[in-house]
């Protein structure tokens, strides 16, 4: 069966998993697999011959498998089933560089026993455009599985699937390696580079790359869990790799010497969850690891990733990353839903177990909004409501029906929420369903997860109470349904929410030997289930943390990433937020919240925590300079990218760009052909009736007078939180000046009716 690689990437694909007992089929199999090797070794034979009539430059393997179209031709080693060579009209990319064999991993389960092997092809079959590798892993004289690797050509791009898995009796299929499907070498010339997106992003030159590989994380191992996308390439042709299985590995590295550096990208096809290692519980104990009754995991998604070849896609005269970002960035799906796009997220903290008072009770809250909503001339708010059950932040949880009395009881958290819409601020509440807590009359360890040593999984006490994991998949066909009806119903929340934890760990597993399931059993069983069942009830979630597999169905993540440890040497590049700018909102790396600079630069706007006590200086600095200019290019395509020296500028569509001097710590943004923002302020339209002015120094600021409006009608306002003052502007040549002092917002508009009317 042929794959169609233009299918949407997130679409969940199942597998068949069929159990086969060794004694009694070991006649038939081994008399259908010698017919079956006789004519697929017939059938590629005589392909092979067909296409290298025709075809030169199969590189220096002996009667290769050949895939060709019109612009791309991959030659498949038959030893080992690999890809060998890469021939993108003309130009070279490398396949598997070492390899000699397929690395397998395997499970004995009596007794348990995981065995690494290497496996040949045991037959081929072939077609211009497809390929199937058969293999088959053999324990000591006995069959433990059968499985084959498909190859689908189409146009430049390369899908490569594990497919058809057969375990025999007494075993069960782990994974199987291919950590090079992809070499870039630096003795063949061409200015070979790679480049990656962890932490944001870094392409370094292979001549000044330092040797190393993106290591595996505590808790996802080589899971590409951000963006799972590798580049490589030289001046002539590069090869984007895209591993689309959510449990399936990224492998990124470079080896070798001076003069001989290897940049290889590649992947690790996870049929099951290797029940024998150990893993990180984030309980702040050691890492556990399965005992004999630990199940391996089937993961119920297909292994796949993509190759996709290209040369100067944009035209721009050189071949970089950049050209390679656009081709995911194309097939990403699109934010889902633009509601979030010109709001002011924000946490308000509210009650923490440990602590005496709250940091800010619901009287205290609706004072934050409305100072808020004056110093911002009344902007979109979504004030995220936390600690507000039971006895405060991470308690209570799953049950959602005591309000801690703290704050100000039911009757206080419903008047807030009502009064919310007088503000502009859609008041709603930050929750958790990852986390469940023994203080919840609900609590119920039937729907706990199990940790691979059997025990139920407790992990950390954030705030005064342990917590322990739910296992998501078996939680919500019998409370999932009657929660989040329950939740809307008694507190009247519309259109947004937070779930807390749920996109941070995306894949996490649950060995329950009654209710195993996988990490990708979890996401599409239970937390897809719940970010559509929210959206069903007309309530869009928001999430924790930047995630692949919720690239598409969360539009906002408080957090994410914006540049970091350079592992190869290199140099930090905005790839994540070039593929990602259309389709999703997160929020800061390592850097300050409050640097503008940085946070436009990574594309960067995060869900920052206010209380009761936050000054409302620094909460106006973050929205001005960040927050509005953000709203204006954030979901702007990135068109181009040059860095000269420490100067950096990113070209978005519409006429708009984010210049950088790292050197001298200036900025500028503009948006549709208008400077913005710039060194610390903001002299940015609102809306067509305004725009705001805002500096951290007390200084001039100018912008353009926009079409329409009459210089002689334009008035200005001073917002403060309790009052607001004309203020005198000059229309010198079109132009608006504003002198503004530090840390003050001056809002002008198109005429005085209007000014009159925002407050």
């Amino acid at each position: 069966m042929s794959v169609d690689i233009n299918n949407e990437i997130h679409k969940p694909v199942t597998t068949q998993i069929k159990k086969v007992n060794v004694m009694s089929h070991f006649f038939k199999v081994n008399i259908l697999s010698f017919v079956l090797l006789f004519k697929f070794s017939t059938c590629v034979f005589a392909h092979s011959v067909y296409l290298n009539g025709g075809i030169p430059n199969t590189g220096g393997v002996t009667n290769p498998v050949v895939l060709h179209s019109a612009l791309l031709k991959v030659t498949i080693d038959r030893g080992t089933g690999l890809p060998y060579l890469y021939n993108y009209e003309g130009a070279i990319i490398h396949g598997a560089d070492s390899l000699k064999k397929l690395p397998v991993i395997i499970c004995k389960l009596n007794p348990r026993e995981y065995i690494a092997l290497n496996v040949k092809p045991e037959s081929i079959k072939a077609t211009a455009t497809e390929a199937d590798i058969f293999y088959k892993a053999i324990y000591k004289n006995v069959t433990a599985a059968t499985f084959h690797i498909k190859y689908v050509l189409n146009a430049a791009s390369l899908a490569i699937t594990m497919e058809n898995v057969t375990e025999y009796t007494g075993f069960e299929l782990i994974e199987s390696g291919m950590p090079d499907l992809a070499t870039v070498r630096e003795e063949d010339g061409g200015a070979g580079w790679l480049a990656h997106g962890r932490d944001g992003g870094e392409v370094v030159d292979l001549k000044d790359a330092r040797p190393n590989q993106i290591p595996a994380d505590a808790f996802f191992g080589d899971i590409g869990y951000v963006l799972p996308v590798a580049i490589i390439g030289n001046n002539k042709v590069e090869c984007v790799m895209e591993v689309s299985a959510y449990m399936d590995g990224t492998k990124i590295a470079i080896s070798g010497k001076d003069g001989y550096r290897h940049a290889k990208i590649g992947t690790t096809q996870v049929y099951r969850v290797h029940g024998g290692r150990a893993y990180h519980m984030n309980d702040g104990g050691p890492d556990v690891r399965g005992n004999a009754n630990t199940p391996n995991l089937l993961i119920g998604q297909q292994s796949r990733c993509r190759l996709d070849f290209t040369g100067d896609r944009d035209h721009n005269g050189i071949v970089n990353w950049l050209d390679g970002a656009k081709i995911v960035a194309d097939r990403m799906p699109p934010i889902p839903a633009k509601y979030f796009n010109d709001k002011f997220i924000y946490l308000v903290a509210g009650k923490y177990k440990p602590e005496k008072e709250p940091r800010t009770t619901f009287a205290q809250s609706e004072k934050l909004i409305s100072d808020i909503a004056a110093l911002t001339d009344y902007a979109p708010q979504i004030p995220l409501i936390s600690g507000w059950v039971y006895d405060g932040q991470d308690t209570g949880f799953p049950s959602e029906d005591k309000v801690n009395e703290s704050l100000g009881g039911y009757a206080g958290l419903k008047h807030l929420i009502s009064e919310g819409a007088k503000f502009n601020a859609n008041v709603s509440l930050n929750v958790n369903y990852d986390d469940a807590y023994k203080s919840s009359p609900q609590f119920d360890t039937a729907f706990i997860a199990r940790r691979p040593d059997g025990k139920i999984w407790r992990s950390l006490d954030w705030a005064g109470e342990y917590s322990y994991i739910v296992g998501m998949a078996k939680y919500m066909p019998n409370w999932g349904e009657q929660r989040m009806d329950y939740i809307i119903k008694r507190y009247q929340i519309h259109d947004a929410m937070l779930i807390d934890a749920m996109s941070w760990h995306a894949i996490r597993n649950d060995w329950d030997p009654a209710h195993p399931a996988s990490g990708y059993k979890n996401l599409v069983d239970g937390k897809f289930k719940i970010i559509d069942g929210f959206s069903k009830r007309g309530i869009s979630v928001m999430s924790e943390h930047l995630r692949y597999p919720f690239i598409g169905r969360l539009a906002v993540s408080a957090d994410g990433f914006g540049g970091g440890a350079n592992i190869f040497g290199g140099k930090a590049i905005p790839l994540l937020a070039s593929v990602y700018r259309k389709s999703a909102i997160w929020g800061t790396g390592n850097f300050s919240r409050s640097d503008p600079a940085r946070s436009l630069f990574w594309n960067c706007r995060s869900i920052q925590w206010y209380s009761n006590s936050t000054n409302r200086r620094d909460i106006i600095d973050y929205y001005f300079l960040t927050v509005l200019p953000f709203s204006k290019v954030h979901d702007k395509g990135m068109v181009d990218y040059k860095q000269t020296g420490f100067r950096t500028e990113i070209k978005l569509e519409n006429n708009s760009k984010i210049t950088n001097d790292w050197m001298a710590q200036s900025y500028a943004v503009v948006a549709n052909g208008i400077e913005i923002a710039g060194n610390n302020a903001t002299y940015c339209p609102i809306d067509d009736n305004r725009i705001a002015f805002f500096s951290r120094d007390a200084k001039e600021l100018k912008a353009t007078l926009p079409s329409g409006w009459d210089a002689g009608t334009v008035a200005a306002r001073a917002l403060y939180i309790d009052h607001r003052i004309p203020v005198n502007v000059k229309i010198n040549n079109d132009t608006i000046i504003v002198n503004v002092t530090a840390g003050t917002p001056v809002i002008v508009y198109r005429n005085a009716e209007i000014a009159d009317q925002q407050h």
